[in-house]
């Protein structure tokens, strides 16, 4: 039995993905780590959570592969492949503990605010902390949860399937669009004008907030306009923080200010709801658009010499195709490349 409730496993689990998440690219920047090194290891962190667990991974196993390498990305010199490799491996051992328990009994289960709050916490303590602790605390809280995965269910591995219907295929555009810069940003406000390192975990903590809070402000109104209306002011927000991007405080200002057109993704799965569609379908989406995103994002600085301050138009660009794809369905209507089937999926952990 454990010896914690789910629902404080699960929250910790939450703020334990946001600490291996951003902690390591604080390590880099301290570093003085080029942007490439950055969205590698955020491509690392998101190869690991898009990654299936098989219905057979005993607690055990996952415990044995979470240890081993948790403990390799301490003691593995910093950026050496090795390293990615153990972020990618802790970021999939992260991923399947919380999936495993999330898929088990319903009844304690923290609500979505508590989960986004334990998120942000973590995004704030990751740069706080030196690695070291950020690495161990990670550790200790996975010790805490591990045993919960007794209640797993069988389920079958997530494949990687692409997109069957145009809402699916506008949510990959729309991570696309996010993840293109995102891990950039860390690089943009690590300014002594706004504290250093160690400050860089609340501004992205804030672009979180912002992110977040936009289905609170636009929920009264229609989805498809909300979205299409948030996704074209986002694209002249992030147009902008490319041109400012120089100015930390002007950085800091409008990546919180994507936030509130970002978070207009709340619609697509609002939508995706209303036709009946397995959420399933549109996390494979997610995890797809979260890899194509960086992977963009990483060709464009390696083979054209993109910049830090140039990823954010890059996503500007995927913000207002984002927008366009959902015109053309206003226009034209939603519609599915394969038959509608599957049942509906249990919600994603990730959040």
């Amino acid at each position: 039995m454990a010896l914690v409730s789910h629902k404080y496993q699960l929250l910790g689990l939450a703020s334990a993905a946001s600490l291996l998440e951003l902690g390591p690219i604080a390590a880099l920047l301290n570093l003085g780590g080029s942007i490439t090194t950055l969205l590698a290891a955020g491509l690392a962190y998101q190869v690991g959570n898009a990654f299936p667990i098989s219905a057979h991974t005993g607690r055990s196993t996952l415990a044995l592969v979470a240890t081993i390498a948790v403990v390799l990305l301490l003691v593995l010199q910093i950026a050496t492949p090795g390293w990615f490799v153990a972020l990618a491996v802790s970021s999939w051992a992260l991923q399947s503990v919380r999936r495993a328990i999330a898929a088990g009994d319903d009844g304690d289960r923290p609500t979505t605010a508590q989960k986004r709050l334990a998120r942000v916490c973590g995004f704030v303590l990751s740069t706080l902390l030196p690695m070291p602790a950020s690495m161990l605390s990670v550790l200790a809280l996975l010790a805490a949860a591990v045993p919960a995965m007794s209640v797993m269910r069988k389920r079958s591995p997530r494949r990687p399937l692409l997109p069957e219907h145009s809402l699916e295929w506008t949510m990959l555009i729309h991570q696309t669009h996010y993840f293109a810069y995102a891990y950039a940003v860390p690089a943009l406000v690590a300014r002594p004008g706004l504290g250093g390192i160690p400050f860089v975990g609340v501004w992205f903590a804030l672009g979180w907030i912002s992110y977040l809070s936009a289905e609170m402000l636009w929920q009264r109104f229609p989805p498809r306009p909300v979205f299409i209306l948030g996704h074209l002011s986002l694209t002249v927000v992030l147009l902008v923080l490319s041109a400012l991007s120089d100015a930390p405080w002007a950085a800091m200002v409008f990546w919180v200010l994507s936030g509130f057109g970002g978070g207009t993704v709340y619609c697509l799965t609002l939508l995706h709801k209303r036709e009946g569609l397995s959420h399933v379908r549109l996390e494979r989406a997610e995890d797809g658009g979260h890899l194509t995103g960086v992977t963009l994002a990483i060709g464009g600085v390696s083979l054209f010499g993109w910049s830090a301050g140039t990823l954010p138009a890059v996503g500007a660009v995927c913000a207002l195709a984002a927008a366009l794809t959902m015109i053309a369905m206003l226009r034209f209507g939603s519609k599915s490349t394969a038959s509608h089937s599957g049942t509906q999926g249990a919600t994603h952990a990730r959040q």
